[in-house]
This record gives structure tokens, C-alpha cells and sequence, in this order.
């Protein structure tokens, strides 16, 4: 087990965010709560915002969502379609 070097902290009331960088543009704004890993790889947690819109993406690996406000649709190519919203 990889020694604890550093504990990252943050929260769901942040005011802190920064642009999304997607296909090197900007898309929404996100606040990073975790950009690395204690272990090998890298692994990262984050708030994301962004209004109402539809768009390509590319998932980079894993993926974890939670909706905390609002709704997501999320269609796979190839694949099923994921409705998500906070109730």
C-alpha cells in the first residue's frame, strides 16, 4: 500500500472553478477535487457545470458521475443511453 503523502480536500459549495478544456476548447467549468493517484496512474474527481447543450465526448477511461443539480443524457455509441438527474 503506497504511503499517504497528502490528503485532497474540497466541497459542493466551492466557488472555485476553472474552464473545462475538451477537443482544446473550452466547454463548461470544472473544480478539481483530485488530479492524481496515491497509487500508479493518475486518477481524477471533479466538479463539472455547464448549462444545457449537446456535445461529443470522449471518455478517457473509467467514469464516475453523480448529478448533484439538474439532469444529464449521456448516449454511447454503439451502446445504451443513460438518463441521470437528482431527485
Amino acid at each position: 500500500m503506497p504511503d499517504l503523502k497528502r490528503v485532497a480536500l474540497s466541497n459542493v459549495a466551492t466557488q472555485q472553478y476553472e474552464p473545462f478544456i475538451s477537443a482544446g476548447q473550452p466547454f463548461g467549468e470544472v473544480h478539481w477535487l483530485r488530479t492524481e493517484s496515491g497509487g500508479e496512474g493518475q486518477l481524477f474527481a471533479g466538479l463539472w457545470k455547464h448549462g444545457c447543450a449537446t456535445f461529443d465526448y470522449v471518455f478517457p477511461g473509467d467514469e464516475t458521475f453523480q448529478v448533484l443539480e439538474g439532469s444529464v443524457r449521456i448516449s454511447i455509441a454503439g451502446g445504451d443511453t443513460v438518463e441521470m438527474k437528482r431527485v
